[in-house]
């Protein structure tokens, strides 16, 4: 009986992503007998275990990123033999996300813009309040429509 330790030890995932992507952090050993793998996620100095796994020397963790994913990643095996651990960092960039309230006050001032510099006549006064969303939205659907303002979170 031919006895290893853990060797060939890879942590394999992409180093940055965007918050909302699926995420796959691969961990695989070489070992005879199997090793206990565990991955860890080590952020803002504290270390939650993420998964373990006692019986294939692989394993994979998939998530759907937000922030909170961004830190250091740690895969360790060990078995009655041995032990190794390797490390890789997953930075988690913001995404876009649709600002309403964003769009809200940029419209807002957009229309007193436009109705200082721009006056409208008594009939397309009268057109375009009937084009608004309600009482508490002083702007008007077709700007919605035409303007897809992206902010970041």
């Amino acid at each position: 009986l031919h006895l290893s330790p853990p060797t060939s030890l890879t942590l394999s995932m992409d180093s940055e992503v965007t918050e909302g992507q699926r995420v796959s952090i691969m961990c695989h050993v070489n070992s005879h007998p199997v090793s206990t793998l565990t991955l860890n996620r080590t952020s803002q100095g504290s270390s939650v275990e993420l998964l373990r796994d006692t019986e294939h020397n692989s394993l994979t963790y998939s998530v759907t990123v937000s922030s909170a994913h961004s830190g250091e990643y740690t895969c360790s095996a060990h078995n009655t033999v041995g032990s190794d651990s390797t490390k890789r960092s997953l930075t988690v960039k913001c995404g876009s996300r649709w600002s309403f309230l964003n769009i809200v006050v940029l419209s807002t001032i957009l229309s007193s813009l436009q109705s200082i510099f721009f006056p409208l006549s008594e009939a397309q006064t009268q057109r375009q309040q009937s084009e608004q969303i309600g009482p508490d939205f002083p702007f008007h659907t077709h700007f919605l429509q035409i303007h897809n303002f992206m902010f970041p979170c």
